[in-house]
């Protein structure tokens, strides 16, 4: 970690970015945002993204970056990792207060791996009123909740899906 402060490591706010030009439209906190107008940057209330009327259509997501230090030898060289996950960002920042707070407050001596896993659970497909559940065991294997002969058909479903990016 670069810095004592878990604040300082992760930034997280709520953002709202405009698709062409990928510049940020409106920045909030849950209390007040700042936005981009047309007379320049103003301040507002910041209701939250469902209740924010320039938000409508989940434009507005939580957008969170947590400023990493990936090698001693070097002060200035960090990553930055961003990520609009709510979960993801809720986790990072108990994380960074519980080692906070476990280190006595020396969180940049801290040695910590952040390891990115695949995260998949379930995957439910239906098909003609018939279910095919797909899960991850604890051994990491995928179990089909079907019999052998229809784990063929759920295959070809699954993969006429991804061709058609309905499942990314």
């Amino acid at each position: 970690m670069i810095f004592n402060d878990p604040e300082l490591n992760l930034r997280a706010e709520y953002s709202l970015f405009d698709r062409q030009t990928g510049r940020p439209v409106c920045i909030g906190n849950g209390k007040t945002c700042q936005r981009l107008t047309n007379q320049g940057v103003e301040q507002h209330s910041c209701p939250s993204p469902d209740l924010c009327s320039l938000a409508q259509g989940g434009l507005c997501k939580p957008y969170g970056r947590l400023y990493v230090n990936l090698d001693e030898s070097d002060e200035f060289g960090t990553f930055v990792f961003r990520t609009t996950g709510f979960n993801s960002i809720r986790t990072l920042a108990a994380r960074l207060s519980y080692y906070h707070a476990a280190s006595n407050g020396l969180l940049s001596c801290l040695h910590v791996q952040l390891t990115a896993m695949p995260y998949l659970t379930r995957v439910l497909v239906s098909e003609k009123n018939k279910q095919y559940i797909l899960e991850r065991s604890k051994e990491n294997e995928l179990k089909w909740s079907q019999p052998i002969s229809a784990k063929k058909k759920l295959l070809n479903i699954l993969i006429r899906l991804l061709s058609q990016r309905v499942l990314i």
